[in-house]
């Protein structure tokens, strides 16, 4: 399960004046999430690490779907 720094958590007023510095630190498991009106909205992620995380949720659902075909015969 990902893990959210309370520290990056940015509410879109400051994300909007400091989206710049965001994309530069948002590098490996760096990210920030965008909250407006206190609820989380978006996010700032490194480009391949959501790639990563994609490629792994297949591999996990596809590994499900595998056992779960075995089970039925």
């Amino acid at each position: 399960m990902l893990q959210i720094k309370p520290k990056n958590i940015i509410p879109i007023t400051e994300a909007r004046a400091k989206l710049d510095d965001l994309v530069t630190e948002a590098t490996g498991s760096n990210f920030f999430v965008i909250s407006r009106k206190g609820k989380a909205t978006a996010a700032v992620i490194d480009v391949n690490y959501l790639m990563e995380l994609e490629r792994k949720l297949d591999v996990a659902e596809m590994r499900k779907i595998h056992a779960e075909f075995q089970e039925g015969f």
